[in-house]
């Protein structure tokens, strides 16, 4: 397979081409750029300084008087990420069948297992969405409750949030897992799929690398080292960056096809 400079002439267009580009462009090369412009700059994620562990303390943690005023007030901004985010999803489970459809031909069996996980990953991202806008319905069901059913419904959010945070744990972990199995499986290819193939295991790497490191700052105590803390905020790069190869791979896979079509 050559890579040349009009190759995108050569590309028989489709709408899931349109979609890779998306892909690409928008979480792909957006992300990795903000991290290494704004983000990694301020992080030092070589030093071993204590600082505040965020298990602990977080700025952002509300009361449940601010919390449930801050969802209510925040309900239609809410809403409209969760369908967006909903929308997001749904488009990358279509991205991911047209990528694992090219892996296949390459390595069946490990296009088989990220098949599994990246469809976990679907589910837990659409559930994701969908605990969100249940524990926004609990905050509208306390303006008009008892004072029983206000305690309740206080006790129910906070429970509501924990699970919503377990979903977004396991979908980034599913997320992880899948990326691992394509890059490794692209790895079975020709040159530039092995390359891409690596950033996209490398992608898959970061975040379940996160996910394990933020089960282990409770370890710390009340400060942690900032590496650690760092590690554990790995999931927004690896995002962006193993969407950012995923998009790449599809284009390698369909370029494959077109030759030999």
């Amino acid at each position: 397979m050559r890579l040349s400079i009009n190759f995108l002439r050569e590309v028989r267009w489709s709408s899931l081409h349109v979609l890779a580009l998306l892909v690409i462009a928008l979480p792909g090369i957006y992300g990795v750029f903000s991290f290494l412009i704004s983000d990694l700059p301020r992080s030092n994620p070589f030093s071993t300084e204590l600082i505040t562990n965020p298990v602990y303390w977080n700025d952002q943690r509300l009361t449940p008087e601010k919390a449930l005023e801050k969802l209510t007030k925040d309900f239609p901004g809410n809403f409209a990420t969760v369908i967006g985010f909903s929308a997001f999803i749904i488009l990358l489970s279509i991205h991911y069948a047209s990528v694992l459809r090219g892996l296949y031909a390459y390595a069946p069996v490990r296009s088989i297992i990220a098949t599994v996980f990246l469809g976990g990953s679907v589910l837990f991202g659409l559930l994701v969405g969908l605990s969100l806008m249940r524990v926004n319905e609990f905050a509208f069901q306390v303006a008009s409750a008892g004072a029983e059913q206000k305690e309740w419904l206080r006790t129910g959010i906070g429970f509501l949030i924990q699970i919503h945070l377990i979903y977004v744990y396991a979908w980034i972990l599913c997320t992880g897992l899948g990326w691992m199995s394509v890059g490794s499986g692209a790895f079975r290819g020709k040159r530039w799929m092995r390359r891409v193939g690596g950033i996209e295991l490398f992608a898959g790497l970061m975040l379940v690398t996160s996910v394990i490191a933020r089960a282990c700052l409770p370890t710390y105590g009340e400060t942690a080292p900032r590496f650690a803390v760092f590690l554990s905020h790995l999931f927004g790069p690896g995002i962006a960056l193993g969407l950012l190869a995923s998009g790449v791979l599809f284009w390698l896979f369909s370029l494959k096809d077109d030759e030999t079509s």
